[in-house]
């Protein structure tokens, strides 16, 4: 129980924040690569970027509201 109530704390909260964070943008990163490697979106990559990155900040921010409700 002592060990649960550490992992509660809210700097303990912070660093899961920050592990997802890291997660998401790598992942979305290697996929925006992985699809302009095959060849397609070639003449949009900054907007794939950013539009990935975009939704790398919604899951960030639902991950987030998960994490604290709790």
């Amino acid at each position: 129980d002592s060990v649960v109530a550490i992992m509660s704390a809210p700097l303990f909260k912070l660093f899961d924040i920050v592990l997802i964070a890291g997660i998401l943008i790598h992942m979305l990163n290697g996929l925006r690569v992985s699809v302009i490697g095959l060849g397609f979106g070639t003449q949009s990559h900054k907007g794939l970027f950013w539009t990935l990155m975009a939704v790398a900040a919604l899951l960030l921010a639902y991950s987030t509201w998960l994490l604290f409700t709790k």
